[in-house]
């Protein structure tokens, strides 16, 4: 059995490269927020589901993060990942279609999230 290199397999690499590429932001653009997302595969509960979580950063270095879906890995996506084929973009595919704005309701509640470590 090969598992897709590409594509994180735990909550702490999703978290970890979400944060990354919000930091990463700041490197390109000039702003008060830098918003990243990583979408991967965690195995629970004896089946494969697919997460997404979201950091919104601020160039000070704080953040507020969450995550969300927990969809089960549909059969074709399954096989395709466990062969090591499946692409992010087959997965943020799946994401988008599984959701009604996936992507715009987790960048409200990091930001929430953000905005009340400071209360």
């Amino acid at each position: 059995m090969s598992v897709s290199k590409t594509i994180p397999t735990s909550e702490t690499d999703l978290r970890f490269l979400a944060l990354k590429r919000a930091r990463e932001t700041f490197t390109r653009d000039t702003g008060d927020f830098g918003v990243g997302f990583s979408e991967g595969i965690v195995y629970t509960r004896d089946d494969y589901f697919v997460t997404v979580w979201c950091v919104v950063a601020r160039p000070t270095g704080e953040y507020g993060s969450t995550s969300s879906l927990y969809a089960r890995l549909p059969p074709l996506l399954r096989e395709r990942f466990l062969a090591g084929l499946l692409t992010e973009s087959e997965l943020e595919a799946f994401v988008s279609e599984a959701s009604n704005n996936p992507y715009e309701q987790l960048i409200e509640v990091a930001l929430n999230n953000l905005l009340l470590q400071r209360i």
